[in-house]
């Protein structure tokens, strides 16, 4: 057991005198002088000093020097000739510092130099043939500086570069020819610049790059042949990366792309039938996205257009009819042509979203964004929101009217027809008032109407496919290869639609439920009153038109009920509604009331009337 012990502190005391050894080796000049004959080291430590200058001359006994550490100094100048003598260095790290020019004539002496890291100084700058002495570079990182213009030839001579870092920095444009010299690039990182466009032939000289990230720039454009000439390319980043028009064309020279992470979908969209490419996506798929046209199905197309034409002109024939002849009471007919007008509204909306399909056709998936952002849908989105909400409103007074006719039919409580007129006023006014935030730009509900090609934001929580990002990390510090793994994001935030939850789940769901039970009361007792009295021929009429008023709300509730049931699903989280079921339910289910509303409640009273005997 003592024995043991004995070892044991021998041990610590071994490993103590190693790390003192170490500590010695990592600090042999903490204090700034110029260097003295050091030729037994190979490598020097210079960090964390004050140094801020280096003078001609400096390193000139250090010949068997490969590498050299000057990073975390002040070091803002560097003399012509300070690397002289340094002709077997591979390293020089003079990262975090502040540096602010370098010219062809910084770099002198450093003729096997093959890596070099400038990141976070204060570049501004790169003048023309920087790096021009230094042949032998295969890897340079200029990240985190102040770069805002790169020269034309501000990487002359760089014919074995493999791997060039400029992220971060304040890049605006990329000239043409920039990168020409650099013929054995393998990695370019340019993200998170100010690059607002990549013009055609950019890269054309790197036919041998693998890795390109060009994330968190404001680039709205890729010139057609952007890419041309990267046939080897692997690896693409352009997250955070908002285009605003996407050319067909623009990934099909990228023949050998095994994986491109973005936030454009439209992006995947140009990779989905290509078996060997993977596209990550950082936002979740929208609820009608598809890689062709606005509507996913020819059926929808068609049902789109004739329920757009049927319901605007049944119901302009209905406004017609009800506000230039006399039919009924003056009350019911103000109440129809006021749920006729809502109707009309509607079909001008289904107009809108079908002329949209025709116009952009199949390629209608690279100008989405625009048209989701555009004013056109949101002046489509809110006229279906008005008109929906008017719809309902107007059928909640109908039945109102009714059933004050039917349950008091004897008493006074009658509306007149001046109450009407202030009842549709205020309806109207209200509708509206609730429909401008959703339109107007500083007051509008974030993505209200952007969650849906169809321009209407209905409260249906999708389960979206899984968002993440591609991730590169350095296998070594030493090597030149990168290992590319695939990071999940959180995919289950819910889309912005407390305001739609709001209006298409509770009020609606409330007024539906006022109407239901309006009916059930009237029904009872106009079975409960048949028997007690003999029918009159006005009696006879009232029931009637309660008849046709109970199939109009029916229809109208069949339509509506599905939308609010699969609404409380979703948002409980009960059910997961698939995409095809939205597009069913915002094309064909919301807006076909809108078409049947004239055949139920007037072209059928006029049938009615045909075969009175006269």
């Amino acid at each position: 057991m003592d024995g043991a012990v004995i070892f044991g502190s021998l041990l610590v005391i071994m490993m103590g005198l190693l790390s003192a050894c170490l500590a010695s080796l990592t600090d042999l000049c903490p204090v700034w002088q110029p260097v003295s004959d050091s030729k037994q080291f190979n490598c020097t430590y210079l960090l964390n000093n004050d140094i801020s200058k280096l003078e001609h001359g400096t390193f000139r006994k250090l010949e068997r020097l490969w590498w050299l550490y000057l990073s975390n100094n002040i070091i803002s100048f560097i003399e012509p000739g300070a690397f002289d003598g340094l002709g077997n260095v591979w390293w020089l790290i003079l990262r975090n510092n502040s540096i602010n020019a370098i010219d062809g004539s910084t770099f002198l002496g450093l003729n096997t130099l093959s890596y070099l890291d400038l990141s976070y100084n204060k570049l501004r700058n790169i003048d023309n043939s920087s790096f021009e002495v230094l042949d032998s570079l295969t890897e340079l990182d200029l990240s985190h500086n102040d770069i805002a213009e790169l020269n034309p030839d501000a990487f002359a001579g760089l014919k074995q570069l493999e791997i060039l870092e400029l992220s971060h920095n304040k890049i605006g444009a990329l000239s043409s020819g920039v990168f020409s010299d650099l013929i054995s690039l393998y990695a370019l990182n340019l993200s998170t610049n100010a690059i607002q466009l990549i013009q055609s032939y950019t890269f054309s000289s790197q036919a041998m790059l693998t890795y390109l990230a060009l994330d968190n720039n404001p680039i709205t454009f890729l010139e057609p042949d952007a890419f041309f000439n990267l046939s080897r390319l692997e690896y693409m980043f352009l997250n955070n990366v908002e285009l605003h028009v996407v050319d067909s064309n623009t990934v099909r020279p990228l023949t050998s792309l095994a994986a491109i992470s973005a936030s454009d979908t439209r992006l995947c969209c140009l990779v989905t039938n290509r078996a060997n490419t993977t596209c990550t996506s950082t936002v979740p798929t929208n609820p009608l996205d598809t890689c062709g046209s606005l509507f996913p199905s020819d059926v929808l197309r068609v049902f789109g257009w004739l329920m757009g034409l049927t319901a605007l002109i049944g119901n302009c024939a209905v406004l017609y009819l009800r506000l230039c002849h006399e039919q009924e009471s003056k009350v019911q007919n103000r109440l129809i042509a006021s749920l006729a007008l809502a109707d009309c509204i509607m079909a001008v909306y289904m107009l809108i979203i079908t002329s949209a399909d025709l116009h952009f056709g199949l390629d209608y998936f690279l100008s989405a964004p625009l048209w989701r952002n555009s004013d056109l849908c949101r002046f489509a989105g809110s006229l279906a929101f008005l008109s929906s909400e008017a719809s309902v409103i107007s059928l909640t007074l109908i039945t109102v009217d009714r059933f004050v006719c039917i349950v008091f039919p004897f008493g006074g409580r009658k509306i007149t027809s001046r109450g009407c007129r202030i009842m549709l006023c205020i309806t109207w006014l209200t509708v509206f008032l609730i429909t401008v935030p959703t339109f107007i730009d500083n007051l509008k509900i974030p993505d209200f109407y952007g969650q849906s090609d169809v321009c209407i934001g209905l409260p249906l929580h999708l389960k979206s496919g899984e968002t993440g990002v591609l991730v590169t990390t350095k296998e070594t510090e030493w090597s030149r290869d990168f290992t590319v793994t695939f990071v999940p994001l959180d995919s289950k935030k819910r889309p912005p639609w407390l305001y739609s939850i709001i209006v298409f789940i509770c009020i609606n769901l409330l007024s539906f439920i006022f109407i239901a039970v309006c009916y059930i009361v009237m029904f009872v007792k106009v079975r409960r009153s048949s028997k007690a009295t003999t029918n009159t021929a006005s009696r006879s009429r009232e029931i009637k038109m309660a008849r046709r008023m109970a199939i109009l709300i029916g229809t109208d509730f069949a339509c509506w009920m599905p939308i609010i049931l699969m609404g409380v699903l979703t948002q409980t989280n009960s059910l997961e509604i698939p995409t095809s079921l939205y597009a069913w339910s915002v094309i064909f289910i919301l807006p076909i009331n809108s078409s049947l509303n004239p055949m139920l409640y007037t072209f059928m009273y006029y049938f009615d009337r045909s075969k009175k005997p006269s």
